[in-house]
């Protein structure tokens, strides 16, 4: 476990003998997850600092009307919610669903306290950790907030484009995963797709898209 800590942020700069000391002079707990379980939900009391070691968890926020929207992926040494644990009311905003069966690593939040007052690089890693989590959810509500689905959808498959450098895409994500992302309905995020395709920007197929022309997709963000 400490060679893969060797990657987690909070232990950035560390070595492993010294993320070895950390864990032998700190009490922590391993709590294994199975697929389709939850590691927390929505609203409930954020008291300890938890890292991802093994699997993968999807972040999911439900609001007053029961509309579900992924907020995003958690993966191997990411620390969960943890911009969460010191608040005065320090509910988790998100639940975090089991993907791939995991494993986290837990302290508790008396012991983050000890560990960053003895430790500082512990202490201004965590405060970065805590800084670009907060740069990232103020990121996604601008896009939740003030873009349209068609604008949302168009950065959407431009950031396929970037990583799979084809315009010949092959989506990741179920019509109504996506718009479980995008926080619509399903049927109008078909009929935002089918818009796309009447007006030739892109060409659907099953789970596939043709970006027809990139030009036209870039300016239609502008």
């Amino acid at each position: 476990m400490e060679e893969k800590l060797q990657n987690c942020s909070l232990f950035k700069g560390m070595g492993l003998s010294e993320i070895e000391a950390v864990l032998q002079e700190y009490p922590h707990k391993l709590t294994r997850f199975r697929e389709k379980d939850f590691v927390f939900l929505q609203n409930d009391p954020c008291n300890k600092l938890m890292i991802l070691v093994e699997g993968l968890l999807q972040a999911q926020m439900v609001d007053s009307s029961g509309r579900q929207i992924i907020i995003d992926e958690l993966h191997e040494n990411d620390l969960l919610a943890p911009a969460f644990i010191f608040p005065d009311i320090n509910r988790s905003p998100v639940s975090l669903y089991v993907l791939r069966e995991a494993v986290v690593l837990n302290f508790t939040r008396s012991v983050l306290l000890d560990m960053m007052q003895e430790n500082q690089l512990i202490l201004s890693n965590f405060l970065t950790v805590i800084s670009n989590r907060s740069r990232f959810l103020s990121e996604k509500l601008m896009f939740h907030v003030f873009k349209s689905l068609r604008v949302k959808i168009i950065h959407y498959l431009l950031d396929e484009y970037r990583v799979e450098k084809s315009t010949h895409l092959k989506l990741r994500y179920t019509q109504q995963e996506l718009a479980d992302r995008f926080g619509v309905a399903r049927p109008s995020l078909a009929r935002a797709f089918s818009e796309l395709e009447k007006e030739g920007f892109v060409e659907m197929s099953n789970k596939s898209v043709f970006l027809k022309d990139m030009q036209a997709l870039k300016v239609a963000l502008e």
